[in-house]
């Protein structure tokens, strides 16, 4: 069984890969900090569909 933070992962990735999530203007850190902002609303997705 996969854990809900792997699955959260990749929904992160996929979201972030088909709507390009993040990348408008600023910089890597704040690339990051988006990237990680949405990690954390799928992890919580994923435990309220758990």
């Amino acid at each position: 069984m996969r854990r809900p933070e792997d699955i959260a992962l990749d929904l992160m990735r996929y979201i972030a890969e088909t709507t390009n999530y993040g990348k408008a203007g600023g910089g890597e850190e704040q690339h990051a900090e988006k990237l990680l902002q949405l990690y954390r609303r799928c992890v919580a997705a994923v435990q309220l569909g758990a």
